[in-house]
């Protein structure tokens, strides 16, 4: 590559999607300058299409609400699926606290995250796409300096302050050895975009995501505007190792292993409300299949990617994890489903007249719904519905490390738990 001298700015942010793309937007607008550096070209696919009531304030302040309404399709709420037994819990975020934040949009990450970044253009920043950042040096002089590589030749930068807004791309952690690797959030994604699948009538309800929980994860179902729906399969990692056919087959297989799931994916003319148990292959148009593999796999196949959460909402800049499913197995190849999912399957579930997992305190059911609509930084009204929480989790850490002859001495704590 052929060099260049530095070029000098306020804010250098790396990456485009919709965390770099706001934050450019937001501080060119107050007058600095900015460049923004993404690797890839917009529009590109990308998963994460589900947005929650908690964005709209933020789509106003970056002048793109009326662009998001056009591409986006409208979420009202959100459903959780069990298979044992059969149930379904639905949030409508109407019913939450805020009343002025009634619903969401499912999106195609590829114009969503592109009207993004042409607003952070738009607003001064200067967008270079197709430029991968290389190299970084944090100077004496309280500079940072960037080395990118943009149409085969180097490009220098020189900034005041630097945005690491490169998602998994981890760039500034991956230059310095500081990234960690969360062991309880060991997960990978198998994920396709279906045309023809099943939608619901009601138009109330016909952009809701759906999960829906099996033995080896979970599932994602989320309805978009053009007919499209996106599905996609969170499994442990061992799941994946085990996978001896491609990927498209074997994906296929997974989502058979739900049956309410499958039931959506058949063909309009064979849907007959799938029972349970029953093994049912989607015969939908399978539009785009592709797998995200996490850090375990060492082996993976070529352009497989990580994925390091399991079910995540975003805000346009930033991510929050706010329903972990914690894939943790403790060592015990017997105890699959326990601590983990049963935690978020006691949050969705509890209080239901045929719950079989009655094992703490029952939320209050607002509170639960405001924290699905994107109160992840909450307050004390939502914090004090939700104390529970800790303690459920050290109960659940205690129940996985002390054998079962060695509880009897302490049952009274598990008593007082599952009052």
């Amino acid at each position: 590559m052929s060099a260049a001298s530095s070029e000098r700015c306020d804010v250098l942010v790396v990456g485009g999607g919709p965390a770099g793309s706001s934050a450019a937007a937001i501080l060119a607008e107050r007058g600095h300058r900015v460049v923004l550096i993404e690797k890839a070209r917009h529009p590109r696919f990308h998963i994460g299409e589900s947005l929650l009531p908690a964005n709209l304030p933020l789509f106003e302040r970056l002048g793109v609400a009326a662009e998001i309404r056009a591409i986006g399709l409208p979420k009202r709420g959100a459903v959780f699926h069990a298979e044992a037994p059969p149930r379904a819990q639905r949030f409508a975020f109407a019913d939450g606290w805020n009343k002025a934040l009634p619903f969401a949009y499912e999106v195609r990450r590829s114009q969503f995250d592109a009207i993004l970044i042409a607003r952070a253009a738009a607003l001064g920043a200067e967008v270079i796409e197709e430029c991968r950042a290389r190299e970084v040096e944090f100077t004496e002089e309280a500079t940072v300096r960037v080395s990118a590589e943009h149409a085969g030749t180097e490009r220098r930068f020189e900034a005041r302050y630097l945005i690491d807004a490169s998602g998994r791309d981890t760039f500034l952690a991956s230059r310095f050895g500081t990234k960690l690797r969360n062991r309880r959030h060991a997960s990978c994604a198998m994920y396709a975009h279906f045309g023809g699948a099943w939608r619901d009538a009601d138009c109330e309800r016909c952009g809701d995501i759906a999960v829906f929980w099996f033995e080896d994860g979970w599932c994602w179902y989320i309805p978009l505007a053009d007919g499209t729906t996106s599905v996609g399969a969170v499994v442990w990692p061992d799941y994946m190792k085990r996978r001896d056919r491609d990927v498209r087959a074997y994906f296929l297989e997974t989502i058979a292993r739900c049956p309410q799931l499958a039931e959506r994916l058949r063909p309009p003319g064979s849907r007959s409300g799938a029972r349970s148990g029953e093994t049912v292959l989607p015969a939908v148009d399978l539009r785009h299949v592709a797998a995200d593999v996490g850090g375990q796999l060492t082996q993976a196949d070529p352009g497989l990617l990580t994925q390091p959460t399991s079910l995540t909402v975003r805000h346009p800049a930033t991510t929050h994890c706010v329903c972990e499913r914690d894939y943790r197995r403790h060592g015990r190849e017997d105890n699959r489903n326990a601590p983990g999912e049963e935690r978020t399957e006691r949050v969705v579930f509890s209080g239901r007249p045929n719950d079989q997992t009655q094992h703490c305190p029952r939320p209050a059911p607002t509170a639960t719904r405001e924290l699905f609509a994107g109160a992840v930084i909450c307050g004390p009204r939502v914090a004090s519905r939700l104390w529970w929480v800790p303690c459920q989790r050290a109960f659940l850490r205690w129940r996985a490390a002390v054998p079962r002859s060695g509880r009897k001495s302490v049952v009274g704590t598990s008593m007082v738990l599952g009052s």
